[in-house]
């Protein structure tokens, strides 16, 4: 049974991954696009071959549709990273913190740095670490109490 804390952890996992997605997919798409673009060309040049266009045709509809599955998951990438975005801009500037440097970016030591910045003991930052997991558990299932 997957537990808050694993929820949360999945959830800002899926939101680092598709930061970069958003930059890699559209590439992917931009392929695809040439890839027919190619396709069209070698259709129009020089002489049929018998055959040939079963496979072009095969080639044109798989390109076709890599770039309807890319489009979509571009689009899921998009509504996760707005979704966790909204969540993270609510955070109090200490949660904020938290979240991305023990989180998402997962300091060496960052639990010891915080502590020694804060001037408390990293039991502290625990403490705050897992009001912080809760409140997002909280904010990402759209329960009421953040």
């Amino acid at each position: 049974m997957l537990t808050y804390r694993d929820y949360v952890y999945s959830v800002l996992n899926e939101y680092a991954t598709d930061q970069m997605a958003v930059v890699t997919i559209p590439e992917q798409i931009e392929t695809e696009r040439q890839r027919r673009e190619s396709l069209r060309a070698a259709k129009t040049d020089g002489d049929r071959v018998s055959g040939g266009e079963g496979q072009t045709d095969d080639a044109w509809l798989t390109s076709i549709q890599r770039e309807t599955y890319l489009t979509a998951q571009l689009d899921k990438c998009r509504r996760v990273i707005e979704t966790v975005s909204e969540v993270i801009r609510a955070l109090e500037d200490d949660e904020r913190e938290i979240v991305t440097r023990l989180m998402l970016n997962r300091e060496r030591n960052g639990t010891a740095m915080l502590a020694e910045e804060w001037g408390v003991d990293e039991r502290t930052v625990f403490r705050a670490k897992d009001r912080v997991l809760r409140k997002l558990a909280r904010m990402l299932t759209g329960e009421a109490r953040a």
